[in-house]
């Protein structure tokens, strides 16, 4: 009988920080939305960095966030305005109303931040890159103020989805796919992911009331959205259920599933194939050797992805013969 295990099983020490790096961009989500904040934040505008935890839960994670964020100098306090409970910065008990920082400060700030700003698969890139230029702007000099001179790679269709998602709306996108075929469509946008430097979105279809049509779940690459335009009137809810790792997919299985793909893995490769699937896909062993079984949506893609990570498939046939396509306009074009 075939041996079949998880991936989480590969001892490679990449499964260990997922939960610590996750609360380090939450923490810095949190930290960019109060400073670049015009007014204290609603409990409403919390809950969307806690989207997967019950109210009791949600409650204790930010607890636990304020006081990592007070260690990094950031007081949030909890305030009443007309009745309505909100969240604000203390400035006086922040270290960011006190001296201005110098320059050899600001530029340690900003290269331990560099990363994260062209980081196409942090969501707060554009708002931190802002914050950056805040701080900058103070003195001559420094990589942030350098990072904001090119607003032309600003993704002016990425900003208008995330502020449809964070208020709630739906947006009119016009959207070309893999195959030329370009139409438009109103769509809720429920979350992002990032994968290999691009942004994708997942959300449904919905009608004039904001109703999911059947069926309508889909991943879009962010990069493929023509135009997109908020549309105020149709308000829409993120399911209770809903868990954007639940569609976090690789470059191949972006679309609907076509077939579902046998890949022959060295040993020295398995490792590494552990960390680069994203946990999709099984593991098995049998007289061929280490055999990983994934579903693709793209016999092509999957052929080049392949080859890429140096493994080599056993079946579908269409994907052996993309794959051997591939390695010949390869060899040919070299």
């Amino acid at each position: 009988m075939d041996q079949i295990f998880e991936f989480d099983d590969v001892d490679d020490g990449y499964f260990d920080i997922n939960s610590d790096d996750e609360q380090a961009r939450r923490l810095l989500s949190l930290a960019v939305e109060f400073m670049n904040a015009r007014g204290p934040l609603t409990s409403s505008d919390i809950e969307r960095f806690y989207p997967d935890l019950t109210p009791e839960s949600r409650n204790r994670a930010f607890f636990r966030d304020r006081n990592n964020l007070t260690l990094c100098g950031i007081v949030i306090e909890r305030d009443v305005v007309q009745g309505v409970p909100v969240w604000r910065v203390n400035e006086s008990r922040s270290f960011a109303a006190g001296p201005v920082l110098t320059e050899r400060e600001a530029l340690l700030l900003d290269i331990a931040c560099v990363p994260l700003v062209n980081d196409p698969e942090f969501p707060m890139r554009d708002e931190l890159r802002i914050a950056l230029a805040k701080i900058d702007h103070a003195f001559s000099g420094g990589a942030a103020t350098r990072l904001v001179t090119s607003t032309a790679r600003d993704n002016r269709n990425l900003a208008t989805l995330r502020s449809c998602m964070a208020e709630g709306i739906a947006a009119k996108i016009r959207y070309t796919r893999a195959d030329g075929e370009t139409s438009e469509r109103t769509i809720a946008p429920y979350g992002f992911f990032g994968l290999r430097g691009k942004t994708y979105m997942v959300g449904p279809r919905v009608d004039k009331g904001g109703t999911p049509e059947p069926g309508s779940m889909r991943t879009y690459l962010v990069d493929r959205v023509g135009s997109a335009e908020a549309q105020p009137k149709i308000a829409f809810e993120v399911p209770a259920d809903f868990a954007i790792e639940d569609w976090r997919r690789l470059p191949f299985q972006i679309g609907p599933t076509v077939c579902t793909c046998e890949f022959l893995v060295p040993e020295s490769q398995l490792a590494e194939l552990a960390r680069e699937s994203l946990g999709h896909g099984s593991i098995s062993r049998d007289e061929r050797g280490t055999v990983w079984t994934v579903d693709a949506a793209s016999e092509r893609d999957a052929a080049s992805w392949a080859i890429a990570h140096g493994i080599r498939p056993l079946a579908p046939k269409a994907v052996v013969d993309a794959w051997r396509e591939v390695l010949t306009e390869v060899i040919a074009h070299a």
